[in-house]
């Protein structure tokens, strides 16, 4: 109730009825699934070794896992909002002399820490 007579104060309720399609995205769910560009897209890259070193190298994981279950480890969405996230979301990698072996993720911060 008060979100509507926040936006009937500005006259935007009757905007809203009238063009309703305008801001339909923001308001419907989508069921896209979830694009590996999409997710590489959200997560930036915080502590990456130099280029060319030996411990900046790729790996793989589990193909029967879903971007939406990485998603959702990594920040408890399974999905992208539409509006995005609070904070940009970060991807640090763990090297073997870290102190962890398996993936981790702090849904709080948006951090996925990922073991190399």
């Amino acid at each position: 109730m008060e979100f509507k007579e926040g936006l009937e104060t500005f006259g935007l309720v009757d905007l809203l009825r009238i063009h309703h399609e305008a801001l339909e995205w923001v308001f419907r769910d989508t069921f896209e699934p979830l694009l590996a560009s999409q997710l590489e897209a959200t997560f930036k890259p915080s502590n990456l070794s130099e280029p060319g070193s030996n411990r900046r190298r790729h790996t793989y994981g589990d193909t029967s896992l879903t971007l939406g279950a990485v998603l959702a480890f990594a920040t408890g969405l399974d999905r992208i909002p539409t509006v995005g996230f609070p904070t940009q979301p970060l991807l640090e990698f763990l090297h073997e002399d870290g102190p962890a072996l398996f993936p981790t993720a702090n849904t709080c911060s948006l951090v996925l820490r990922l073991p190399v």
